[in-house]
């Protein structure tokens, strides 16, 4: 058990935790409030249904780790558990949403903000 809540002392770790923070914070709000210019929670519990197939219960726990999971990853408590159920989030993700389209964004036309999405 103490290696899952251990971890070294690092002020990389400290940046590296507030960036990935910022982001899926901004992520998760625009999911569950409609902030940033999201749709909001019940738009992407359909949107997610219709589109991808993905049950609401599990779309549920997906946007809520994404969104609680920042601020585990911002005070620094349980990162190793919430960091977990934000890598299997966004591997569903790019399995359902981005794998059609390969590595290379230019396949993706249609999308203007293709290239934002590279780094996540």
């Amino acid at each position: 058990m103490n290696p899952i809540l251990q971890t070294d002392p690092s002020f990389a770790f400290v940046v590296l935790r507030l960036g990935l923070a910022i982001t899926f914070f901004a992520h998760g709000s625009q999911q569950i409030f409609g902030w940033f210019g999201g749709r909001g929670f019940k738009a992407m519990l359909t949107n997610w249904k219709e589109k991808y197939g993905i049950p609401r219960p599990i779309s549920v726990v997906g946007m809520f780790t994404e969104f609680f999971g920042s601020f585990a990853l911002l005070v620094g408590f349980l990162t190793r558990p919430f960091a977990l159920g934000l890598a299997i989030f966004m591997a569903v993700a790019i399995q359902k949403a981005h794998w059609e389209y390969g590595f290379f964004l230019a396949r993706r036309q249609a999308d203007p903000d293709a290239d934002r999405k590279l780094p996540i």
